[in-house]
C-alpha cells in the first residue's frame, strides 16, 4: 500500500508538472504565417497542415508584402524562413521583388532571415552577403542555407557599401527608395528562356544561359516525338 500510494502521488506531480509546461506553452506558442508564391503550392501547403493537424499554428496569406505584414502584425521575435530552391522560374522575379519590399519594412527590420536557396538569387534581392553559408544537397542537388543577423543589417549593408561600384549602386538603389511610386529595385535580367511556346522568361544569373540552352534542345527534341511515332 505505501508503495502504491507513492506511485500515485508521483503520477500526480507528475500531470501538474505537465500541465505547467502546457500552460507556459500557451503564453509564448509561436505563430506561422506561411506564404508561396505559386497559389497551387500554397493551397497544397494548406491541405498538408491542416491533415497533419497543425493548422491553429499557421496563418497561409496571398503572397504581397502588404498582406504578409498586416497577417504577421508587429511581434516581438520574429523571423523570415525561406525556401526559393522550388520556385518556378516564372515566378522568381515576383518572389524576390516582395522579399525587396519586405526587406524596408520596419515591422520585420530586427528579424533575422535563414534561406534555403541557390544560386545567390536572395543575397542578391537583400542586396548583401548571408552572414554564414552552409553548402547543402537537397533532393541530390546542390544548394545553401544562408543567413542574415537581420532585415535591417541587410538593408545597411546595402546602403553603406564601402566600394566605389557599390557606392553608384546605393545611390540608384536610394533614388529608387525616396520614390513611392517606384517599384522596387530588382537585379536586371541577363538573358531569356523560351521553350518555345513565345513566351521569354527572365533569367536573373548569367550562369543560367547554359542551362537555358540545354532545356531549349531538350524541347526541340521532344517536339520531334509525335511525329517520329506517327
Amino acid at each position: 500500500m505505501p508503495r502504491r500510494a507513492s506511485a500515485t502521488a508521483l503520477w500526480e506531480q507528475l500531470l501538474a508538472e505537465a500541465r505547467e509546461r502546457e500552460a507556459a506553452a500557451r503564453e509564448r506558442q509561436a505563430r506561422i504565417v506561411a506564404v508561396d508564391i505559386d497559389p497551387a503550392a500554397r493551397k497544397t501547403a494548406e491541405r498538408m497542415v491542416k491533415c497533419a493537424g497543425y493548422k491553429r499554428f499557421v496563418d497561409f496569406c496571398a503572397a504581397k508584402s502588404a498582406t504578409v505584414l498586416d497577417h504577421a502584425g508587429a511581434v516581438a521575435g520574429a523571423a523570415v524562413v525561406a525556401d526559393t530552391t522550388e520556385t518556378p522560374l516564372s515566378l522568381m522575379h515576383d518572389a524576390m521583388t516582395m522579399v525587396g519590399e519586405l526587406r524596408r519594412a520596419p515591422e520585420l527590420a530586427s528579424a533575422p532571415v535563414a534561406a534555403l536557396t541557390r544560386d545567390g538569387l536572395l543575397a542578391r534581392a537583400l542586396h548583401a552577403e548571408p552572414e554564414h553559408s552552409i553548402a547543402v544537397m537537397p533532393n541530390n542537388e546542390e544548394a545553401a542555407i544562408e543567413v542574415w543577423p537581420s532585415l535591417d543589417h541587410a538593408a545597411a549593408a546595402f546602403e553603406a557599401p564601402t566600394s566605389a561600384n557599390a557606392e553608384g549602386e546605393t545611390a540608384v538603389a536610394d533614388d529608387v527608395i525616396s520614390d513611392e511610386t517606384a517599384a522596387p529595385a530588382m537585379p536586371e535580367s541577363a538573358a531569356t528562356l523560351d521553350l518555345g511556346d513565345g513566351k521569354p522568361l527572365p533569367v536573373l544569373i548569367p550562369e543560367s544561359e547554359q542551362f537555358a540552352n540545354r532545356l531549349r534542345k531538350n524541347a526541340r527534341l521532344r517536339r520531334k516525338w509525335p511525329s517520329a511515332r506517327a
